[in-house]
C-alpha cells in the first residue's frame, strides 16, 4: 500500500504440536514426549519510517493446552500480547542474499490489564549479515540471535535451542525463559550446480527448570554438499573425521539423509 509505505497483517492458527521435554526431578529423568494444542489469532501493522527501516505492532491472542505422557504435568494457559517492533532489511536477495542485513527487535508484552493472569515480557533480538569474498561465488552468513524473557514466562512461551539457532539440532533438552545464539555460516558454489555449505554455531539459555543447564554453551558443527537437488556430504568425510577428533568428546548423528552434525556441551562452573 502507498508504496510499501504500510503492511497490515492477519494471522490465524489452530493446531497442535507434537515434541519432547527433558524433566529431571523425578525418580526416572529423561525425555518425556508432551502435546500442545493451539489456538491463536494476531492482527498488525508495519509502517514505513526511513528507507528499509520500518516500524509496528501488532496484539496476538492465544489459549494453549499442554499435556505431558504419563501424567508428568499439564497447563492451560490463556494469553494477552501487545507487540512492538523495529525491523531493517537491506539484503539484495530475499531468498538467497550475498550482500547485506537484516535486523529485527521486538518487545512483547502480557500486561495483567490486558486479561494476562500474570505479567510478562519478550525482548527478542536477531540480526544477519550477509557479504562475498570470492567475487560472487560464496556467501559468508553470520547470525546473532536472543529472546529474553522476564517475568511469569508461561510454558507455551518458553524457547528451545535448535531449528535456526543451532541448525540440525532437534533434541529440545535445552528449554527456558530465554537465550542467546551465535552462528555462523559459509556457502561456496565452485560451479553453477555444484556447492559446499558449512556452518557452526554456539548456544546458551537461561531460567530452565533444570538448573545446571542454565549457562552451559552448546555447540554445533556441520556441513553439507549440494549437487542440483541432491544433497551429498561423501566427499569430505575424511576431512569431518579429522575435525571431531581435534574437538575431542562429542557425539555425531544424522539428522537427515547426507547431513552430518557434530555437537558439544561445555558445562560452565
Amino acid at each position: 500500500m502507498a508504496e510499501d509505505t504500510w503492511r497490515f497483517n492477519l494471522f490465524a492458527f489452530y493446531g497442535n504440536l507434537n515434541s519432547q521435554l527433558y524433566i529431571d526431578d523425578f525418580e526416572a529423568p529423561g525425555f518425556y514426549d508432551y502435546r500442545t494444542n493451539t489456538a491463536m489469532v494476531s492482527l498488525g501493522f508495519d509502517r514505513k519510517l526511513v528507507n528499509n527501516l520500518y516500524g509496528g505492532m501488532s496484539y496476538t491472542f492465544a489459549h494453549s493446552e499442554s499435556l505431558v505422557e504419563q501424567d508428568m504435568g499439564e497447563t492451560d494457559n490463556t494469553t494477552h500480547g501487545i507487540q512492538f517492533k523495529i525491523t531493517s532489511d537491506t539484503r539484495d536477495n530475499v531468498y538467497y542474499a550475498r550482500a547485506g542485513r537484516k535486523a529485527n527487535f521486538r518487545w512483547q508484552t502480557y500486561q495483567k490489564w490486558l486479561g494476562n493472569v500474570e505479567t510478562a515480557n519478550k525482548i527478542t533480538v536477531a540480526y544477519n549479515q550477509y557479504f562475498s569474498v570470492r567475487d560472487d561465488t560464496d556467501v559468508v552468513a553470520a547470525r546473532v540471535y536472543g529472546v529474553f524473557g522476564l517475568g511469569d514466562i508461561t510454558f507455551e512461551q518458553q524457547v528451545v535451542i535448535g531449528r535456526q539457532d543451532i541448525r540440525g539440532y532437534s533434541e529440545a533438552k535445552y528449554r527456558g525463559d530465554g537465550k542467546v545464539a551465535i552462528q555462523g555460516e559459509y556457502r561456496w558454489n565452485f560451479n553453477d550446480k555444484m556447492g559446499l555449505v558449512g556452518f557452526a554455531g554456539l548456544a546458551t539459555i537461561y531460567g530452565s527448570d533444570t538448573t545446571e543447564f542454565n549457562g552451559n554453551f552448546i555447540q554445533a558443527l556441520a556441513q553439507d554438499t549440494v549437487t542440483g537437488l541432491l544433497k551429498r556430504a561423501n566427499l569430505i568425510l575424511d576431512w569431518m573425521v579429522l575435525l571431531a577428533k581435534m574437538i575431542g568428546e562429542f557425539t555425531l548423528g544424522l539428522e537427515k539423509p547426507f547431513n552430518f552434525f557434530l555437537f558439544n556441551e561445555i558445562k560452565m562452573t
